[in-house]
């Protein structure tokens, strides 16, 4: 590669050479560009901490820039609203909105995979099968019981351990 850097070097100012006989002004132009990437060169050449720059002069600053600007490629070109870690950005937005006391409002659907293994929800049915009467409910206690409980099968519990009274938990029920 740097037998290349030569050959490249040498064939730039050669054509600014040829270019000078017929206007001096572009002549003028194309070294002051290329002057200054001939002399990142020569100093990539001359450096002895970094071979990728060393055996790749030019070019092999290419590496460095990308590596200084990876997290901006990976968190807008790679990774996904939902893929992020340690919080993805659907969750980072909702703590930016939050801390702005902002409302965090998110549009029809979902952009998760709620098919994905340890996803679980509740599907609404068009046509739902009729209870039979009695089914919702279930008797606790037995003929000996003085004060037998007729108490449904879906329970609403307490919430934050009392944070709702006895009277609002069993008005729910």
């Amino acid at each position: 590669m740097r037998r290349i850097f030569w050959i490249l070097s040498l064939t730039v100012y050669a054509i600014a050479l040829l270019v000078y006989m017929l206007s001096p002004t572009a002549s003028f132009i194309i070294a002051l560009v290329y002057t200054p990437i001939f002399i990142i060169g020569i100093n990539d050449m001359k450096q002895t901490t970094h071979a990728v720059r060393r055996n790749f002069p030019i070019i092999g600053n290419l590496r460095y820039f990308f590596e200084l600007i990876r997290p901006e490629i990976q968190q807008y070109f790679v990774e996904s609203n939902t893929t992020g870690v340690p919080i993805n950005r659907n969750l980072r937005s909702v703590v930016y909105q939050r801390a702005k006391k902002v409302l965090q409002t998110q549009p029809f659907g979902t952009q998760e995979d709620v098919y994905e293994e340890g996803n679980e929800w509740v599907c609404h049915s068009m046509y739902p099968t009729p209870v039979e009467e009695g089914f919702d409910r279930i008797l606790v206690g037995g003929p000996q019981c003085k004060q037998p409980y007729n108490c449904s099968r879906l329970n609403i519990s307490a919430m934050s351990y009392g944070s709702l009274s006895k009277n609002a938990v069993m008005a729910l029920n």
